[in-house]
């Protein structure tokens, strides 16, 4: 039961609690199931009553994951023993480096929770099955927040007595104002809307497309559940109004064509699906735009991209660039964990201290990169990421292998296709580091991709 909710709350990153001794890890509600799960975990593997099979080719596979583990430790203990010849601040370095032994810690656990969990095929069904609950919690919960947006006062009241309880903002933030009515924007059960539209379109979406593609549910009697949870989660992205939200679901749909057209060898009701969803979202924009008389324009944020002027776009821009800088300076083994934020303050370009975001970050925070591959590139260098991409491409292709004479492979083949464009993608735009789930469906691909399945199953 504790694995269960530990799944179904994945999704639910903007807690906070007991920031003071987890910091970044506090956001994710499923910290604390994982942290009561380990220890009656491994009691039981002390005790021989969890029973698993590791093979020796699998073996190898599981090696990538610790080598990865390995290298964000050895790069900061090496780093910060060099940077203590340089700035003299001992304190500063053996705290990095707790920091970073108490984040591959965090890491392991859930890697440890995954493998044990997950090791078969009936297992990874439950898991599976969590996952599409907690997608239905999210959209209700998302249309919640639609009706509030519409200035509906009864489902205002139940907002306002809700969002508290599940909405702190980020680490250590601990926000007592409302997001959606400060800015106008869905967050659903995260910090800020960017990270509503990752959760969409990492951890959900692409289990709802793969049911979608291949006309089968895996969980449910019929696909036809995954199909209306997926038209109804696109109103949401919408109104989430959030730049790579768009433009991630629109390259993950596309895909999601390319694979119907592979698998199932005909366009009909493919054709029939761009339709609808075309008339979705110009019904939903006219409604939004026109009716309601809402401040957020869906095609600002869809083109917000291209205007360097508007502050959030030039931060991430000037941030990006900055912490790929400070990759190349040190592309070996990166600046290891905690270095990165200084070394990027003293490489920011002079343009950037027009930036009202930036000088703010500055003078109160931490600066970060605000992207996921430039961040880890610079904190770990260029190992992490080759062995990050070839992790994946291992999953995809022995997903893909299998899949050719097993439709639950195939299922997962559809769906890790469809996540790794979403988490690719979304990557350039958000840091997600912290999330567990991110960790979580990385480890979750992993180990059903070296599952063995039956033919025709």
């Amino acid at each position: 039961m504790i694995y269960k909710l530990f799944i179904f709350f994945l999704p639910f990153i903007s807690i906070g609690f007991f920031y003071n001794f987890l910091r970044g890890w506090s956001v994710n509600l499923s910290l604390y199931f994982l942290l009561f799960l380990l220890p009656l975990v491994l009691l039981k593997l002390f005790n021989k009553k969890f029973s698993f099979i590791l093979r020796k080719k699998d073996s190898k596979i599981y090696f990538i994951v610790f080598l990865i583990f390995f290298l964000m430790i050895f790069s900061t203990v090496i780093m910060n023993i060099f940077f203590i010849f340089i700035d003299n601040e001992i304190d500063i370095r053996i705290l990095n480096i707790m920091k970073i032994f108490f984040n591959v810690g965090i890491m392991i656990g859930i890697f440890i929770i995954t493998f044990l969990y997950n090791n078969s095929i009936s297992k990874a069904l439950i898991t599976l099955k969590y996952i599409l609950y907690s997608s239905i919690f999210l959209i209700i919960y998302g249309y919640l927040q639609m009706l509030v947006m519409f200035r509906i006062p009864i489902f205002f009241d139940l907002y306002t007595y809700i969002h508290p309880i599940i909405d702190s903002g980020w680490a250590g933030e601990f926000r007592e104002f409302n997001y959606l009515e400060w800015y106008f924007r869905i967050n659903l059960t995260t910090p800020e809307a960017s990270e509503a539209s990752h959760v969409l379109t990492v951890l959900i979406i692409p289990f709802l497309l793969a049911s979608l593609i291949l006309k089968k549910s895996l969980i449910f009697k019929s696909f036809m559940v995954e199909k209306i949870l997926f038209y109804l989660t696109l109103p949401i992205l919408l109104m989430i109004f959030s730049t790579s939200g768009y433009f991630v679901i629109i390259i993950q749909i596309i895909a999601a064509f390319l694979l119907y057209k592979f698998y199932l060898s005909h366009s009909v009701n493919l054709l029939k699906l761009s339709l609808l969803l075309l008339f979705l979202i110009i019904c939903v924009y006219f409604y939004l735009v026109y009716m309601n008389d809402l401040v957020n324009d869906p095609l600002f944020f869809l083109l917000k991209f291209l205007d360097m002027s508007n502050g959030s776009t030039n931060s991430r821009f000037t941030l990006t660039l900055t912490s790929l800088l400070v990759g190349f300076q040190y592309f070996l083994l990166g600046t290891g964990y905690g270095d990165k934020f200084v070394l990027m303050k003293d490489n920011l370009p002079s343009s950037a201290y027009s930036n009202a975001e930036i000088l703010n970050s500055i003078s109160e925070y931490d600066l970060p990169a605000l992207n996921y591959w430039t961040d880890v590139f610079s904190s770990y260098g260029i190992f992490y990421l080759i062995l990050y991409f070839l992790l994946q491409f291992i999953i995809n292709y022995k997903l893909y292998i299998k899949s050719k004479y097993s439709e639950i492979a195939k299922y997962f083949f559809i769906a890790h296709t469809l996540y790794f464009i979403g988490t690719f993608l979304q990557g350039f735009n958000s840091m997600s580091n912290y999330f567990i789930y991110v960790w979580f469906l990385l480890f979750f691909f992993l180990v059903i991709s070296l599952q063995r399945y039956q033919k025709h199953e």
